[in-house]
């Protein structure tokens, strides 16, 4: 079965480096292991396109679960409007850090 999935991805070209790069987003986002899909990129594309396929898949995972974040961060902003707390901490957030430094 992972022989016939192999040849599959290989055989699929660019969409099954897409394929595995939306697997690999998906599996990221619910905080999956890393290391299976790193060794399987590897087994599937050899070592020089399995470690360009795997930046790719670190790319798009990295910018969806910061799409997530933000958007989660955004409406808890929206729920807390009142909260004293979450408007302090989020000076704080959005400080620039050379203007906190030079505070310090």
């Amino acid at each position: 079965m992972v022989a016939s999935f192999k040849t599959w991805l290989l055989r699929a070209g660019l969409e099954g480096v897409v394929a595995y790069s939306v697997v690999f987003c998906f599996s990221m986002a619910a905080l999956l292991p890393y290391a299976p899909f790193c060794i399987g990129c590897g087994y599937v594309w050899g070592l020089a396109n399995g470690m360009i396929v795997q930046t790719l898949a670190i790319m798009l995972s990295s910018a969806c679960i910061y799409a997530i974040g933000r958007s989660s961060a955004c409406s808890a902003a929206r729920a807390g409007r009142g909260c004293r707390q979450w408007t302090e901490l989020r000076l704080e957030i959005d400080a620039d850090w050379r203007e906190v430094r030079a505070a310090a």
